[in-house]
């Protein structure tokens, strides 16, 4: 189950953070060249939030806010219809945690909706019985952003702390 600060542009999918600084060619996670030419996420974000060295990813971060989240009302809905096991995403290639972590400042307790999401989410589906499970999406974090000196994704303050791959988590 994948949710995060890329639902508030709300365009593409969870590779917004990705495919927005994808300025000259889309590249697969792989680094395989997919099409040659701008992302239209590139072109959307530019037209829509502004240049990628001012207006990044970064900031949807204070935007994500999560004001409706439920977890009981996410748990209920996934045992409506059959669900024995949930398995969210603990934090997409973005970096970004949606739990409480000692290893980034980038995550949902300390930033955005300021909430432990997935602590709530574990905490109400043990209690209604479910097997809980996380995924935690590093495979490609070291190659999701593109990192030019045009966009905010070598800025320094930045760079080490959010853009760098986490090497642990520890969540539960």
């Amino acid at each position: 189950m994948h949710w995060g600060a890329y639902s508030v542009p709300a365009f593409g999918s969870e590779w917004y953070p990705r495919q927005m600084y994808m300025d000259t060619a889309t590249f697969f996670a792989q680094l395989k060249l997919g099409k040659k030419g701008p992302n239209a996420t590139y072109l959307h974000h530019k037209r829509t939030w502004g240049d990628q060295k001012e207006s990044g990813y970064k900031d949807f971060i204070p935007m994500f806010k999560a004001e409706k989240f439920d977890a009981a009302a996410w748990i209920d809905l996934f045992k409506k219809y059959g669900a024995r096991y949930v398995v969210p995403v603990a934090d997409h290639h973005d970096g970004f945690a949606m739990y409480i972590s000692n290893t980034t400042r980038w995550n949902a307790y300390d930033m955005g909706p300021k909430r432990d999401v997935l602590g709530e989410l574990f905490k109400e589906g043990r209690k209604q019985g479910l097997k809980m499970g996380v995924s935690p999406h590093f495979a490609f974090n070291w190659s999701f952003y593109n990192k030019k000196d045009k966009f905010d994704t070598t800025d320094p303050e930045y760079w080490t702390t959010f853009f760098i791959p986490k090497v642990s988590m520890s969540v539960f």
